[in-house]
């Protein structure tokens, strides 16, 4: 950043943020992750607050696992978009 501030790396944003979605679902253990689709839009310098969300984008069973597909969004308190990303993850049922 211009200002001198440290970025932070945007890997740890979207383990972050990924790990937030897991523990809101309440995934248990067991869990294989499947898939990650990340797109960062911008880079976020340390000590700024960001504002995570996610959700099931998709619900389904195939012999006797889960599949879920879950959108996660980081961004600034004020709105820039940060990154967006995709996960497939399969669980027992």
């Amino acid at each position: 950043a211009d200002d001198g501030g440290r970025l932070v790396p945007g890997m740890a944003v979207a383990a972050f943020a990924l790990s937030g979605a897991i523990n809101d679902l309440n995934i248990p253990g067991g869990t294989v992750h499947l898939s990650q689709d990340i797109q960062f839009q911008s880079a976020v310098e340390e000590g700024t607050r960001l504002d995570c969300k996610a959700f099931v984008s998709k619900n389904s069973v195939r012999n006797n696992w889960r599949i879920l597909i879950v959108d996660i969004q980081a961004m600034t308190v004020e709105g820039t978009s940060i990154m967006k990303a995709k996960s497939t993850i399969m669980l027992p049922v």
